[in-house]
C-alpha cells in the first residue's frame, strides 16, 4: 500500500480527491475472505435523537471490500486515448451483462441517459416520447432540450410505472414529409421506476414496447438506473431486459454502493457517438481507474447487495402493516428497495404534517427518520448498505409511532 500511495502522490498521476481515497485505506485491515458488510452511518442530534437517514441509497458508501479492490485492481492509464484497462474491461462486461454490443463509462445517470437519446436524435428537433413521472422528464434540469435539441412529449405514468403503449403510439409522428411536426425517434423507459415507489416492469412489458418501436423506426432507450434491482427481484439475469433495447444506463452509485459513475450499453455505432458527445460535454476521464474499479467490484457483490436492501425494505413494510392504517393513509408493500407512504387526496392531513411526525423525535420515541416528501401526497424512503438490520428495526418502531399518533389524532 505505502508504494501505491507513493505512486498517487506523483504529480501526474491522479486528482487529489482520489488519493485521498487511497490514503484512507491504511486505516482498514483485510482478509482475503472478507465479504460486503453493512455499515452503520445513524447517528445523533444534539437532543440525543438516533438519526436513520432513508433519503436515497445514493447516500451508500464503499465498503472496505470495495475500497481494497479500487487499489488492488485499477490501471493509471488514460481513458480519452483507450489505454485504461480497468475501464474499456467494464465497459465490456456491462456490455455483455446486458446483450450489447458496446459500453461506455461516464460519471453521471444524467450523463447516461443523456448521451444516447442525443445518439438516437442526432437532427435537432426530433421528438421522444416518455413518461411524466421519470426521472429524465423531471430531474435532469430538460438537457435533451438544452443539449440534444430534442423535443419531449410526456405520457401519463401508470402507477405500475409502465406507460401506455396505445397511448404512446398515438403520439408518434413518422411524416417526415409534412414539414409542421418533429419526427418520433425515441421512446424512454424507467427501471425500477423511483415515483412509482420502485416498481419493477416486466420483461413481457419491454418486448411489447420494443416492437412498438420497431414498427415504426424508433429506438428504445433504458434508464436502468435500478435496472440490477429489478433483475434481482424478479431471479432472472439483467440480459432478460437488455435484449430488447436499444439502448441502457445503469448506475453504480445507488444501491450498488459505488462513489461515483454509469455505464451506458448500446450498439458500436451508438457508442462511438456518445464518446465524442461525452468529450464535448466535459465527461471524460483521464484516469478513472479507481472509479471503474468500485463499479466493478459493486457489480460483483450485487446480488447480496441488493437482495439485502430488499429484505430490509420487506423487514420495515412488515412491521409497519401490524399498524391498523385508515384508509386515506397507504404504506404500500415494496418490490425493491423502495417504500411509499401516501396519502389520499381526502386525506385530512397534509404531507407536511406527516413528515413532520415522522422525522421530529418526541419523548416517548427519540428517532429521527429522514424520508423526505416527493410530491403533496408521497413521503419516500429508500433502504441501502449503509443501513444495518438495527436501523431498519428503529425505522419500525419509529413509523409504527407515526402512523398510529396519526391515525389517533383523527379520532
Amino acid at each position: 500500500f505505502c508504494q501505491t500511495i507513493t505512486h498517487l502522490n506523483a504529480p501526474s498521476a491522479t486528482p487529489a480527491c482520489l488519493i485521498s481515497i487511497a490514503k484512507r485505506l491504511l486505516s482498514y485491515q483485510y482478509n482475503s475472505g472478507e465479504k460486503q458488510k453493512h455499515r452503520q452511518t445513524s447517528i445523533s442530534d444534539n437532543a440525543g435523537a438516533r438519526i436513520v437517514d432513508f433519503r436515497s441509497d445514493v447516500l451508500s458508501k464503499p465498503t472496505p471490500g470495495m475500497m481494497k479492490a479500487m487499489i488492488e485492481s485499477v490501471s493509471y492509464g488514460d481513458d480519452v486515448f483507450g489505454e485504461n484497462t480497468t475501464v474499456m474491461e467494464l465497459e465490456s462486461r456491462v456490455a455483455k451483462m446486458l446483450g450489447q454490443e458496446a459500453g461506455l463509462f461516464v460519471t453521471s445517470g444524467t450523463m447516461g441517459n443523456l448521451l444516447p437519446v442525443m445518439s438516437h436524435c442526432r437532427e435537432r428537433g426530433s421528438e421522444v416520447i416518455l413518461g411524466d413521472l421519470c426521472h429524465i422528464h423531471l430531474y435532469e434540469q430538460g438537457s435533451l432540450a438544452s443539449f440534444a435539441g430534442a423535443h419531449h412529449r410526456a405520457v401519463s405514468t401508470n402507477p405500475d410505472g409502465t406507460l401506455c403503449l396505445e397511448q404512446c403510439r398515438r403520439l408518434i409522428r413518422t411524416n417526415a414529409e409534412d414539414p409542421h411536426y418533429p419526427i418520433t425517434r425515441a421512446l424512454c423507459l424507467e427501471n425500477t421506476h423511483g415515483l412509482a415507489g420502485g416498481k419493477v416492469l416486466p420483461v413481457a412489458y419491454f418486448a411489447e414496447a420494443r416492437e412498438l418501436c420497431n414498427r415504426y423506426g424508433m429506438k428504445l432507450h433504458v434508464d436502468g438506473a435500478r435496472l440490477i434491482n429489478a433483475a434481482v427481484a424478479l431471479g432472472i439475469d439483467p440480459i432478460e431486459y437488455g435484449r430488447y433495447v436499444s439502448s441502457v444506463t445503469i448506475c453504480f452509485s445507488k444501491g450498488l454502493g459505488a462513489p461515483v459513475g454509469s455505464c451506458i450499453a448500446s450498439d458500436a455505432d451508438t457508442i462511438s457517438y456518445c464518446r465524442r458527445i461525452r468529450k464535448a460535454l466535459g465527461g471524460a476521464a483521464r484516469q478513472p481507474g479507481l472509479l471503474a474499479a468500485a463499479a466493478s467490484y459493486s457489480l460483483d457483490v450485487a446480488k447480496d447487495t441488493l437482495s439485502a436492501d430488499h429484505a430490509n425494505a420487506q423487514l420495515i413494510y412488515s412491521g409497519v402493516s401490524q399498524v391498523n392504517l385508515p384508509d386515506w393513509l397507504v404504506f404500500e408493500k415494496p418490490q425493491t428497495n423502495v417504500m411509499q407512504i401516501k396519502l389520499t387526496k381526502d386525506a385530512p392531513i397534509s404531507i407536511d404534517q406527516l413528515q413532520t411526525i415522522i422525522e421530529e423525535p418526541t419523548d416517548s420515541c427519540k428517532i429521527r427518520l429522514r424520508a423526505p416528501a416527493v410530491s403533496e401526497t408521497i413521503i419516500r424512503l429508500l433502504t441501502h448498505n449503509d443501513l444495518t438490520r438495527q436501523d431498519c428495526l428503529l425505522a419500525v418502531e419509529k413509523l409504527k409511532y407515526a402512523l398510529q399518533n396519526v391515525v389517533d389524532l383523527q379520532k
